[in-house]
């Protein structure tokens, strides 16, 4: 009996990715140079955020685009410190192996069971199918090697 396939349908509340992100690839170009740019010349620690400029688009423009560049700049994220002393790298490494270690020893373990099965119920479902063919032949050699008319004088 043939499945019934649903073909996929679109939802009814999405919406264009224009319609989200109001932002154009240059500005996003933009925005990221000058996220980099903020990383690579701030100090280790940085009190305030640096808000970059978002170029507006030239008055021949469409006024989609317009309305897109009317929307609030996109704040970038706040700078990372440039790096962790010695002690506060094998902190966080003593902090985040053992639960790291035990993760991925439960994926392994979980993943070496359900492999296991497997193997072990294909294992059983071939023996199974190749015991009665072997037992049929068996018995049929046998019968043809044994003299059955000495068998029925007896």
């Amino acid at each position: 009996m043939p499945i019934q396939r649903k073909e996929p349908v679109i939802d009814s509340h999405a919406c264009d990715l224009t319609d989200r992100v109001k932002l154009t690839w240059r500005d996003v170009r933009d925005l990221a140079e000058a996220a980099q740019q903020a990383q690579s010349a701030a100090p280790a620690f940085q009190s305030a955020p640096v808000m970059p400029v978002v170029r507006k688009p030239a008055a021949s423009a469409s006024p989609a685009a317009s309305a897109a560049s009317a929307a609030p700049a996109v704040p970038a994220a706040p700078p990372v410190p440039a790096g962790l002393s010695p002690e506060e790298k094998s902190a966080l490494t003593a902090v985040l192996a053992p639960a790291i270690e035990q993760a991925v020893r439960n994926a392994l373990r979980e993943t070496l069971e359900v492999s296991l099965q497997n193997a072990v119920t294909r294992a059983r479902a071939d023996i199974d199918r190749s015991v009665s063919g072997i037992v049929a032949e068996s018995v049929s050699r046998e019968l043809s090697r044994i003299d059955l008319s000495t068998l029925i004088r007896r």
